[in-house]
């Protein structure tokens, strides 16, 4: 049996991750943004935030409001794509975000950024990110072992339609679970 490939140990590393933090939440698309004009540098405004059919359109202010963030290409209905996940029970948020990351290989990067909840907090590079890019990466990388409470973060990510991702921190055999101890010398007997 073959090595799998640079796509396919990402691909994997994904299909491990995210199910523990997809739940009864919205599936993990093209995230919702604003559409700004160029040259007004306003933003296309579903008028009195309707959501009927017919729905007049403005352009207004940014004001950052659900009624001003769109997404493309998601009319609804069960997205092609050609790669399956390594578990055959993946959920179905679990097989969109699949697709998502294989549509973006090759074509685009994923930014992502881990928090350092020792440096300013835990939301300090996300905010340097945004107020220098004007952009949040999509990947929101946390650590268990430097936050306990990072669920409502990662929940909160995944919902404004990020992805987040968790990781821990596993120290040495007979070393503590924490950065350092995954620094430390195991000695041989």
């Amino acid at each position: 049996m073959r090595a799998p490939s640079r796509l396919g140990r990402a691909l994997l590393a994904v299909a491990l991750t995210a199910p523990a933090l997809l739940l009864a939440t919205t599936p993990a698309q093209a995230a919702p943004a604003p559409l700004v004009g160029v040259g007004s540098g306003r933003c296309l405004d579903v008028t009195g935030n309707a959501s009927a059919n017919g729905a007049q359109l403005q352009i207004w202010d940014c004001t950052g409001g659900a009624n001003q963030r769109f997404r493309a290409g998601t009319g609804g209905g069960t997205p092609q794509c050609p790669v399956n996940p390594v578990n055959p029970n993946a959920s179905t948020q679990a097989r969109k975000l699949l697709c998502y990351v294989y549509s973006q290989y090759g074509n685009h990067i994923i930014s992502g950024q881990q928090e350092s909840t020792w440096i300013g907090g835990p939301d300090h590079e996300i905010n340097h990110i945004r107020n220098n890019t004007g952009k949040c990466p999509a990947i929101r990388a946390l650590d268990f072992g430097d936050s306990k409470d990072l669920a409502p973060r990662a929940i909160a990510w995944w919902n404004a339609g990020g992805i987040p991702m968790i990781g821990y921190h596993m120290g040495a055999p007979t070393k503590p679970d924490t950065y350092e101890g995954t620094q430390m010398q195991v000695r041989r007997r």
